[in-house]
């Protein structure tokens, strides 16, 4: 009898694509004996067996479970052919081709950062990552945030968020962006979302303000001495830390007949009050100031006029 002659194996195509399923064949097998027995086609080995199939009879290559090029981009395959008188066999180089089949997956999360109200427009304060393990265009990540934010902007190349638009802790203490990362594949892109969380930090930058406003009293001219008027009180518009207030006159406490505590606003009589002086039978219209407190900046003033009556 004739030996077995044959080209065990001659694969159509050696590139094989990801998005190929299990149970899809792939390529066929062919070989030929000249004494025309009965070929019986097989795969060689655990690896390739639990990737590859071989129908027997017709030497037809299918696939058992789906590849994938970013745990493993190339194969050696050995495929065998026999008849009565023995084995021939024949390893194949199989490629595996890549197909957009990862979304972009970011890293180093979560994703938070704390900037001051005064940032400058311009500023870059933070930079996002993420990669995509696909080839070509389905590797390449673009960023933007879903929806734009008026007060933020991102590169889409390089992930760096930048300040568009003044910052007012006053107005709004933080913000949650959406960040989006899409790859460029043409015909499936796939994207991911992640949050970024940005606090904004108070900056001394208001004036202290009075409250309850407008103040006019009405007082008797025999109010004894330490005969609370009123309360002046004010406050702090910077809400995140906010100051101490102190109080002084300014003007009209004329001949010192009130006194003003510093600490709590508290207007008080201090001398002796007399409707039929000259002085003060018009009333009394005294201007106080208030202070904050320093911490780390300087003074910050404001001031107003009360009007007191006799």
């Amino acid at each position: 009898m004739t030996p077995l002659r044959c080209n065990v194996v001659c694969l159509r195509c050696s590139l094989l694509s990801v998005c190929v399923y299990s149970g899809t064949s792939i390529t066929q097998l062919q070989a030929v004996d000249p004494d025309g027995e009965p070929l019986i086609f097989g795969v060689v080995g655990e690896e390739a067996m639990r990737y590859f199939a071989v129908q027997e009879t017709t030497g037809v290559v299918w696939l058992r479970q789906p590849l994938d090029r970013e745990t493993k981009s190339e194969m050696q395959v050995e495929f065998s052919v026999s008849d009565s008188q023995g084995v021939v066999k024949d390893t194949v180089n199989i490629q595996i081709g890549d197909v957009n089949d990862n979304a972009p997956s970011f890293f180093n999360q979560p994703y938070a950062v704390q900037i001051p109200e005064n940032t400058p427009v311009g500023t870059s304060v933070f930079m996002v990552n993420a990669t995509d393990p696909d080839q070509g265009v389905g590797g390449s990540v673009l960023f933007s945030f879903q929806p734009p934010s008026p007060f933020f902007s991102i590169d889409g190349a390089r992930g760096i968020v930048t300040v568009t638009r003044a910052l007012d802790y006053e107005t709004t203490t933080a913000y949650q962006l959406t960040v989006n990362a899409t790859d460029q594949d043409k015909r499936r892109p796939l994207s991911s979302l992640t949050n970024l969380a940005i606090t904004i930090t108070d900056v001394q930058d208001m004036d202290p303000i009075f409250t309850n406003l407008p103040y006019s009293t009405n007082i008797m001219e025999d109010a004894p001495p330490g005969y609370e008027v009123r309360k002046i009180t004010a406050i702090d518009q910077d809400l995140g830390r906010p100051r101490g207030i102190g109080y002084t006159f300014i003007s009209g406490n004329t001949n010192s007949v009130f006194a003003l505590d510093y600490i709590s606003g508290s207007l008080k009589v201090s001398g002796q009050l007399d409707r039929e002086n000259p002085l003060y039978s018009s009333g009394f219209t005294i201007t106080v100031k208030v202070r904050l407190k320093p911490r780390c900046g300087g003074f910050q003033d404001d001031s107003l006029k009360s009007v007191f009556e006799l």
